[in-house]
C-alpha cells in the first residue's frame, strides 16, 4: 500500500504505510527500501539510512539496495561506506549503470 500511494503522490500517507508495514514485520525489506527511498527523495538522508541499511541487511545480494544504500552514505559524506555499497552493487550486477555512475563520482572526488 505504501509504494502505491507513493506513485500517487501521497508521500505522507505512503510513510505511515511503510511504517505500519515494519511495525508489523520488521523483516519486510521492501517496505524498508520503500520508506528509505522516499525519505532520501525529501533529501532526510539520515532518516532515510536506517531503512536503507536495514533492507539491504535483509536482503544483501540485491545490487538495487545496495545501490540506495551507497548513494545514501555519500549524501551523509560516509565515503568509505559509499564504495563498499556501490562495489557490491556493481559485483553482484554489472550492469548497474547507476551504481557506475556513483562510483566514478566518488572516485573523482578522491575517495
Amino acid at each position: 500500500m505504501g509504494h502505491t500511494m507513493w506513485q500517487r503522490g501521497d508521500s505522507d500517507g505512503a510513510i505511515t504505510n511503510f511504517q505500519q508495514a515494519v511495525t508489523l514485520d520488521d523483516s519486510e525489506d521492501y517496505a524498508h527500501w520503500g520508506w528509505g527511498a522516499l525519505l532520501y527523495e525529501r533529501d532526510d538522508y539520515q532518516g532515510a539510512l536506517p531503512h536503507l541499511e536495514r533492507a539491504a541487511a535483509l536482503v544483501p545480494n540485491n545490487a538495487g539496495y545496495q545501490t540506495w544504500l551507497g548513494a545514501c552514505y555519500m549524501a551523509v559524506e560516509r565515503y568509505q561506506e559509499a564504495r563498499t555499497a556501490l562495489e557490491r552493487a556493481l559485483a553482484l550486477d554489472p550492469q548497474r549503470e547507476d551504481a557506475r555512475n556513483l562510483l566514478d563520482d566518488l572516485t573523482s572526488m578522491g575517495y
